[in-house]
């Protein structure tokens, strides 16, 4: 419970408001037996109903006083229930943020939508349902239980023991239905996650026939779920039948053992009567307790997945402004965060960065300046690190301490302008100084991340516009922008003509992953946001390589206002797109393995010139 109970922040006073609530409902019933108990014996001995009134008035104000705790107590529940998910969420949706897409690439997007939105729900019961009932399941019977007890010790004895094996009997089940649990929220998120990936690849799987294979391959997960739930099910079933056990049975021996003592003169007649009714209402809130139980190993397993997240380490740890933020191991502690010029440098020095659970680095001592307006094509075959380099100016990640590497003075091109080496000389034995990633000579690790991502504007290959209207998907990098600012980006990249003819213009809602647009309209659009952003460096991510040759031409154009007076960073595929910028750096296995313009290049017929060759002798 305790590994639970630490996400009760942000809604704990509401559950507690919950749990006193349930309490007083509880008192009610406690108070009504009595007053039941007093109505039958005073009839017994031959009183009129009449006679009762004053009595009948009070259990009608109890009936009247317990409906309106019990509206208030689920009014409370739900806002403890909205209270709870809010506070998780946010701190979840926080966390996958600060993890950022370099470490949540390999997850699959139905895993983690499982653990945003099924964990927190799982919670969120625990929370609003099972902690009152639990508490009104233990305090109401032992109410019930000192009244009796002050009536007839034995009869509160039998009372408190059957309330005892209700609410701990479930309990010596709960490890293995646990569990099972968790086996059937494995096998909920396998399917969940499958027919994510069936919807999002329908095309495909139509194009190539392999919808009836796909079937196929989810009703054995759909089997699968149904197995663990049995699984479940079967256990979760034995708890239930203690719950009823209990409270039938101790009903039943309440009565036996009233019964027994009445008719042998050892009970009063009052005293039975009220040793039934009250034994009723005091196993009652254990019936609601059951009903709230499978939360409890729901919420197990939801809190265990979650610690799972929160426990994983980011990739780029944030600086709060104005903060001094710990020093990278082999560097000098900074200062509080500096601010940046308007029209600053980029530098990678020293550069070292492996994916997480990727064996052998992505990057390898890579050292690369960039002047301030400066444009910087990076080109390279597939799995060069071109895109990586993009990942860690915009601080997804942080580079690698990287070890001293005698290869890379061999493979690397010095550069006149590159600071100098920040690693271990080559078979000394001093350790590796930590590289970094600099805007304006500031390490961007001393950065707020906010502050970082606001010099940088991208436009990628993989363009991705939100189920939303073009004006909502645009103002996403300037919600303050004004209607002339919107206007005026679009028209530099080439999008206003198109989206004015929409139905509804900017108002137009465009779809899931901008569905209802071609891409050359969705790239333009990315375009447009990154002109709006206004931020003074730029990252063009293969922004043309989904597009045709005539789109590919006007996106270029756009492309080149986008650029002007911005230190722009290119990363390209198609080299016939490169041959303009102001230098060009080549990159193999991770490393840079020349430099210089168009012409320099292919004149020194090395790595450039093979892959210019390759692509033309391709076309």
């Amino acid at each position: 419970m305790a590994g639970i109970l630490r996400y009760a922040r942000g809604a704990g006073a509401l559950t507690a408001a919950t749990t006193a609530i349930r309490l007083a409902v509880g008192a009610t019933y406690v108070a009504q037996a009595f007053l039941l108990a007093d109505v039958l014996v005073t009839i017994l001995r031959g009183d009129g109903v009449a006679d009762q009134a004053g009595r009948f008035g009070w259990i009608i104000g109890l009936v009247v006083a317990r409906a309106a705790l019990l509206f208030a107590a689920e009014e409370t529940r739900a806002r403890t229930a909205g209270a709870t998910k809010i506070a998780i969420r946010e701190r979840a949706f926080a966390k996958v943020a600060e993890l950022g897409p370099v470490h949540l690439a390999g997850d699959r997007a139905g895993d983690v939508t499982a653990t945003l939105v099924d964990s927190v729900e799982a919670l969120e019961g625990y929370f609003s349902r099972y902690i009152p009932a639990l508490v009104a399941g233990i305090g109401t019977p032992l109410s019930a239980v000192v009244a009796l007890t002050v009536t007839d010790g034995w009869l509160g004895l039998v009372v408190l023991a059957f309330a005892l094996a209700a609410v701990t009997g479930p309990q010596l089940w709960l490890g293995v239905i646990g569990d099972r649990s968790d086996e059937r929220m494995t096998a909920t998120i396998a399917l969940g996650s499958a027919v994510l990936d069936t919807m999002q690849g329908m095309a495909t799987l139509k194009v190539f026939g392999a919808s009836r294979r796909r079937r196929d391959e989810l009703d054995v997960l759909g089997q699968r779920l149904i197995a663990t739930w049995v699984r479940e099910m079967a256990v979760a079933l034995i708890a239930g039948a203690i719950f009823t056990a209990s409270i039938v049975g101790g009903m039943a021996a309440v009565a036996w053992a009233a019964g027994s003592r009445l008719a042998d003169g050892g009970l009063a007649v009052h005293a039975a009567f009220l040793a039934l009714v009250l034994s009723a209402e005091a196993l009652r809130p254990i019936a609601v307790l059951a009903e709230s139980f499978h939360t409890t190993y729901d919420a197990a397993g939801a809190a265990r997945r979650l610690d799972a997240l929160f426990a994983l380490e980011a990739p780029a740890p944030d600086v709060r402004p104005g903060s001094t933020p710990a020093a990278p191991r082999g560097t000098t502690p900074p200062g509080p965060s500096p601010a940046l010029a308007a029209a600053p440098a980029v530098a990678f020095e020293d550069v070292t960065f492996t994916y997480p659970g990727a064996r052998t680095p992505s990057l390898r001592n890579v050292s690369l300046r960039i002047a301030p307006g400066e444009r910087v094509a990076i080109v390279g075959a597939s799995g060069a690190g071109k895109s990586t380099l993009a990942s860690l100016l915009v601080r997804f990640a942080d580079p690698d301490r990287p070890r001293p590497d005698p290869q890379a003075a061999a493979t690397q091109t010095p550069e006149p302008q590159m600071p100098e080496p920040r690693a271990s000389t080559p078979g000394t034995a001093g350790p590796a100084r930590a590289g970094r990633v600099c805007i304006g000579d500031v390490d961007i690790r001393t950065l707020p991340v906010d502050q970082v991502r606001s010099q940088v504007a991208m436009v990628s290959q993989r363009t991705h516009l939100f189920n939303g209207t073009v004006r909502e998907n645009l103002l996403l990098t300037r919600p303050d922008a004004s209607e002339a600012d919107l206007g005026r980006a679009a028209a530099a990249a080439g999008a206003h003509a198109f989206v004015s003819e929409l139905p509804a213009g900017y108002d137009t809602v465009i779809g899931e992953a901008g569905g209802r647009l071609s891409g050359g309209q969705r790239q333009r659009l990315a375009i447009a946001r990154a002109l709006l952003a206004d931020a003074p460096i730029l990252i063009l991510d293969e922004a043309t390589a989904n597009v045709d040759a005539a789109t590919e031409a006007a996106i270029h154009t756009a492309l080149e206002a986008l650029a002007a007076g911005r230190t722009t960073l290119v990363i390209a595929h198609r080299l016939s797109t490169v041959r303009d910028v102001d230098r060009i750096i080549v990159m193999a296995d991770g490393r840079i393995v020349e430099e210089g313009d168009h012409t320099a290049l292919l004149a020194a017929r090395g790595a450039y010139h093979r892959l210019v060759t390759a692509q033309e002798t391709a076309a």
